[in-house]
């Protein structure tokens, strides 16, 4: 009976330290995903500039900062293992960025949608380049063929653990790991076998040189509200689409022909040297909040009839609007006087920067530093503004 006893006191205590060990893990990676995991939150209702009584629909979105607000954060995936993908490749994306940062970018290769590389010192200044696509500078004897590429071994492992080579290894693959048709003639979904990539192999392939100007494509449109953008990467050929409209483009060098688009993988929220990251990771409001709902990549140049078909899903799906034509020149002259007064009210001493024509006040009037009624871009939450003047005066400011 004794040793009876003894045996069960045994499997007691054997039974609850392995409940502890399992809480214990819970624990921890819970603490890992609030870390470093990007948080869920509900787009604003409203999306439409010109009409912000118009209420559109909230969508769940990641907002690529940590649950505390103290860090930015990114997703990336593996490296694809049919090889880099050579341009024209066709992104949609459903995002928003509150200043300068990248919506998505190749893996260890430059292959760039976001607000960045301005052309000017104010918007350097201000964090408010307008919308630009970049690639990488190819030197002449660098390799771009996916399939040269798969020779020399540049394919992922598989989920398994098992080497490239090993015979059938793509068999237990899930056709929905990737939305990237590799041809016309394959299936629409890639075959590529998602795995882990380690911090060291992402740090010895990441480079992190400025693009070269005539890699670079921008726009006309500055970050702050909510769109559908379309880009394609297709060389000379290459556009960007803001809310159903083409974008003017300024290309940096017109004497220089672009390479190619190269996509090896993923980096979501941040370009491929976690440079410029939609998140800014100080817990400041508004600065650094930016958020994506949708993503979709695919390889080749789309119809613009399909590319039509696909924004207007988009656009309705959260609530988007197209502008009319006026209502475009209208959205980018307020884009414009947005970035002025924003500038005017940054710029360090001794204060010389000058604005021709002037800036209407109601537009000034709404810059985050001055206005008395702000709400949060990305959610569309009331924002609390510190009041002015003093509470024990008997002047018109008491609060």
């Amino acid at each position: 009976a004794a040793a009876s006893q003894a045996n069960d006191s045994w499997k007691a205590e054997s039974q609850d330290g392995f409940l502890r060990s399992v809480m214990m893990r819970k624990r921890r990676r819970q603490m890992l995903q609030q870390e470093l995991l990007p948080r869920v939150v509900l787009s604003s209702k409203h999306k439409n500039p010109l009409n912000l009584e118009m209420k559109s629909k909230q969508q769940p979105c990641l907002q690529f900062l940590n649950s505390s607000g103290s860090n930015a954060v990114r997703l990336f995936t593996p490296r694809f293992e049919c090889g880099p993908l050579e341009g024209p490749i066709t992104l949609f994306l459903v995002g928003i960025a509150t200043e300068d940062g990248c919506f998505v970018s190749g893996l260890k290769r430059r292959c760039e949608l976001g607000h960045m590389h301005p052309l000017n010192l104010r918007d350097a200044m201000i964090d408010m380049s307008p919308v630009c696509i970049a690639t990488d500078y190819r030197r002449p004897n660098q390799s771009t063929s996916p399939s040269e590429s798969m020779v020399a071994g540049k394919s992922g492992a598989s989920l398994s653990g098992r080497s490239d080579d090993t015979e059938g290894s793509g068999a237990d693959s899930d056709d929905s790991s990737c939305a990237i048709s590799m041809s016309r003639e394959q299936d629409a979904h890639c075959k590529c076998e998602f795995n882990e990539v380690t911090m060291q192999s992402w740090e010895e392939d990441s480079d992190d040189d400025e693009p070269k100007e005539e890699c670079v494509y921008r726009g006309q449109r500055g970050p702050g509200l909510w769109h559908c953008y379309v880009c394609v990467f297709d060389k000379e050929d290459s556009i960007i689409r803001i809310d159903g409209v083409p974008e003017t483009l300024e290309k940096g060098c017109c004497q220089v022909s672009p390479p190619a688009a190269i996509l090896d993988g993923l980096t979501i929220g941040s370009d491929h040297c976690f440079d410029m990251s939609l998140g800014l990771g100080d817990a400041s409001v508004e600065e650094g909040e930016g958020a994506i709902s949708e993503l979709a990549v695919f390889k080749g140049r789309l119809p613009d009839s399909d590319i039509e078909q696909l924004e207007n899903y988009f656009m309705q799906k959260h609530g988007i609007n197209k502008p009319k034509a006026s209502e475009q020149v209208m959205l980018v002259r307020q884009d414009e006087w947005k970035r002025q007064g924003r500038a005017l009210i940054a710029q360090p001493p001794p204060w010389s920067m000058r604005v021709s024509g002037g800036i209407p006040l109601p537009m000034m009037a709404r810059d985050r530093d001055v206005s008395w009624h702000r709400v949060n871009a990305v959610t569309g939450k009331q924002v609390s503004v510190s009041r002015i003047g003093s509470r024990f005066s008997t002047g018109s400011s008491d609060w």
